[in-house]
């Protein structure tokens, strides 16, 4: 009986020492995907930053390319502008005689 005894305490002990030899492997385990687990994160924050700063440099360009006026409406803004300017021009002078 003694003997029947000593060897399930010897098993028991043997998967005692399993179950800790898996519980340090899966705490290495959990310890290592959280510090995955934070690189991630930071690296999430990275781009939410990073696709803030595009998405607001996007709105930028599409304003600025409503605004822009394409060729032939600047000529003729300037060619309005330099009759605006003869005009003022002949007003001055004949203001002056």
């Amino acid at each position: 009986m003694a003997q029947q005894l000593r060897e399930r305490l010897d098993r028991i002990a043997a998967k005692c020492g399993v179950l800790v030899e898996n519980y340090e492997r899966l705490l290495a385990d959990k310890v290592a995907v959280d510090q995955r687990l934070a690189e991630v994160k930071a690296q999430l924050e990275r781009q939410a930053v990073e696709l803030e700063r595009l998405q607001r440099e996007n709105h930028y360009l599409r304003t600025a390319s409503v605004l822009s006026p394409d060729k032939e409406t600047a000529e003729r803004s300037r060619r309005l502008l330099s009759k605006m300017v003869r005009d003022i021009d002949k007003c001055i002078a004949q203001l002056n005689t």
